[in-house]
């Protein structure tokens, strides 16, 4: 059986790094493909892989065939390629690029238009029914996709929406006063509905709502209107053991749901230059698919924390941050 429709044969880091190795070897200069292939990155000439990564740097647009005096087919870097290796890291132009070369390949940019950040269950039947894809491969393709647009930083959205329009919004959702629950990939966060007690907007982050009884702010746009709690009567849901990606900035953690059955949350913590800390929670028994989850949602969140590097800190604690990050 096949691996059912053309995907990449490698996410988009690895992609990256495959580009990296060959402008080592060729800078912006054309070069031959086998000389790519065996000299740049190493792979035998008999093998497949090399054939296979050369079509998933063409899909995420990072090489373009290029003209030869030798006659023999050749390649060169495109212009995505050099910003994405040259330019520096925090640039919006390099974050564009990233975010266009994530989407590039066909069926990752179907699945980003069809679920966008919310990537349900759903997407791996939906691609084996309607799309042609097969169980032998399916999870690979997911776990790459999910790899890849976190990545990008595409779901740095997830957490902050970074164009998000808090005046627009606000004349349809919750309004201080209203009670209200937070809602995380369709499931509820809080054991019961609170009431919403002020709104507060960062210029970078977007805005976040405050509820009773929760110092942290919570994504406005995770907040849905609710039905007050009745007075008498215990909380019919329990939320699940997920990971929910604390809030960066001046604003204290998002909510840690309590645990279930058998289930308690672990807790890593390690110390940061000077002085600091960093602490990150996980249930102790998750399903694989939560695992992924967390893992897609931990890279994002890597990058979110990146964003909390004092541009004027000394050089050595800024490079201890980024250990810690």
């Amino acid at each position: 059986m096949g691996r059912g429709p053309s995907y990449p044969y490698v996410g988009l880091e690895e992609a990256i790094s495959l580009a990296q190795k060959m402008y080592d070897y060729t800078k912006r200069a054309a070069a031959p493909v086998d000389s790519i292939i065996t000299d740049a990155w190493k792979y035998s000439a008999t093998s497949s892989s090399g054939i296979k990564v050369l079509a998933a740097l063409k899909a995420f647009g990072l090489v373009e065939d290029a003209a030869a005096a030798s006659g023999k087919a050749s390649l060169k870097l495109t212009p995505r390629s050099i910003r994405i290796l040259l330019d520096d890291q925090d640039t919006a132009e390099r974050r564009e690029e990233l975010r266009k070369a994530a989407l590039s390949p066909k069926w990752y940019e179907y699945c980003w238009k069809t679920w966008g950040k919310e990537m349900p269950p759903s997407m791996k039947s939906n691609l084996l029914i309607e799309h042609g894809f097969v169980d032998s491969t399916v999870e690979s393709f997911l776990k790459d996709y999910r790899k890849t647009v976190a990545f990008a930083g595409l779901l740095d959205d997830v957490i902050f929406s970074e164009n998000y329009d808090s005046d627009k919004e606000s004349n349809t959702g919750p309004k201080v006063g209203d009670w209200v629950q937070y809602e995380l990939k369709g499931i509820l966060q809080m054991p019961e509905a609170r009431k919403l007690v002020r709104i507060e907007k960062d210029d970078e982050h977007g805005a976040f709502g405050f509820v009773e009884g929760q110092n942290g702010g919570i994504p406005y746009k995770a907040l849905i209107k609710a039905e007050p709690p009745a007075a008498e009567s215990k909380p019919k849901f329990q939320p699940p053991n997920i990971f929910v990606p604390p809030v960066t900035g001046h604003f204290s953690p998002a909510i840690v749901p309590p645990s279930r059955g058998e289930t308690k949350m672990e807790t890593q913590s390690f110390s940061l230059a000077g002085g600091l800390s960093a602490q990150v929670q996980w249930p102790s028994n998750i399903s694989a698919e939560d695992f992924e989850d967390f893992e897609y949602q931990l890279a994002g969140l890597t990058k979110i924390v990146k964003r909390a590097i004092r541009k004027d800190a000394p050089a050595e604690v800024k490079s201890g941050d980024e250990e810690g990050s």
